[in-house]
């Protein structure tokens, strides 16, 4: 008798405990991740950076979700970016569509560029890190200190992509916050174009990460053999370790910026930078949905393999959860009115 009472009790914890876990966020996204694909959308071409981090992601993401769903990287360039987001902008609000994406994008909704997106109500996950942002300039090219990129007679060719991109937005500043004598060549679709571009002599510079310039086997190697040197520390968040003392050797654009206004347009906008590398989904995600990708995106972040490898490769973590990234990222809409219209004049 008393080990039937045993077994029953036993049975009925069992049973309690699974009608518990049946009824949690955990178990009801087991259901639906197990035996499915998320799509990771990567809105630059392949080979960049964000491409690469999208790639880590698809690997050891699903690690941490329960169900352990599969997941791929789709490439949706173009627009700078807006057309892959707004595929997943769009999506259906299922948590199988995610994407990953520069924050400074967010300024040209701030500034009229982008109308059919509103970042408020994107699901944010959290940012694996953010960039310290460099002008890397061909060797051939005479020019070194603040005063020369102001007064250089001959304009120096800087590759650019869509006007929400990052690699177009902060060649603006240095042209019209910075006066530099600068000639913008668009239409590259991405970050490894545009090294391949510079590699050929078909532009001067870009306006990137340090990361990117570790990251890209080209512009890597033409680093390392001297075709490039990086001449300007544009700000953000620390260079990857193998460019800190060279980085900190430079002059910084911050002190070439003669209007007040301008100074602060660009201190604003830098700050996102540190993080220029979040992971967001589809708005109106369910409840359980939206906790769980954004408990796996900070459980990945914290898994050591994940961060060795990314570290191998040359990306510097600074990583913040959902809460902090989303907090960050959208305080560019409560900058002062005139900040925001300098903005909206500088990036126009």
């Amino acid at each position: 008798m008393k080990t039937h009472r045993t077994i029953r009790g036993i049975t009925l914890v069992a049973a309690a405990a699974a009608l518990i876990f049946a009824g949690s966020p955990q178990a009801g996204a087991a259901d639906f991740y197990a035996g499915k694909t998320i799509t990771i959308v990567c809105p630059y071409s392949t080979g960049g950076t964000y491409d690469r981090m999208s790639r880590l992601a698809a690997k050891f993401l699903p690690r941490h979700i329960p169900g352990n769903p599969a997941a791929i990287v789709h490439n949706r360039p173009g627009a700078g970016g807006v057309i892959g987001l707004r595929s997943v902008y769009k999506a259906e609000p299922d948590g199988l569509s995610l994407i990953h994406f520069t924050s400074p994008m967010v300024v040209r909704s701030l500034t009229g560029g982008i109308k059919d997106i509103d970042f408020k109500k994107l699901t944010w996950l959290g940012s694996v890190g953010g960039a310290h942002y460099i002008f890397a300039l061909r060797s051939n090219r005479p020019e070194r200190t603040i005063k020369d990129f102001q007064t250089t007679k001959t304009p120096i060719r800087v590759g650019a992509s869509g006007p929400s991109s990052l690699l177009t937005q902060a060649p603006k500043f240095l042209q019209r916050a910075g006066k530099f004598n600068i000639r913008l060549v668009p239409g590259y679709k991405g970050y490894n174009p545009m090294a391949l571009a510079m590699k050929q002599d078909e532009v001067d510079a870009v306006s990137t990460a340090g990361s990117a310039v570790m990251v890209n086997s080209a512009t890597r190697e033409m680093h390392k053999d001297g075709t490039i040197k990086l001449v300007l520390s544009m700000g953000g968040a620390p260079p990857p370790d193998p460019l800190k003392a060279e980085v900190a050797a430079l002059p910084k654009f911050v002190d070439g910026i003669a209007d007040p206004k301008d100074r602060d347009a660009w201190v604003a906008f830098s700050g996102l930078l540190s993080a220029s590398r979040p992971f967001g989904a589809t708005p109106g995600l369910p409840a359980d949905r939206a906790a769980i990708l954004k408990k796996a995106m900070a459980d990945m972040m914290a898994d050591p393999e994940f961060r060795k490898t990314a570290t191998d490769q040359g990306f510097v973590l600074n990583t913040l959860n959902a809460q902090e990234a989303e907090k960050l990222i959208l305080s560019v809409f409560n900058l002062p009115a005139d900040i925001q219209d300098r903005l909206k004049t500088l990036l126009k």
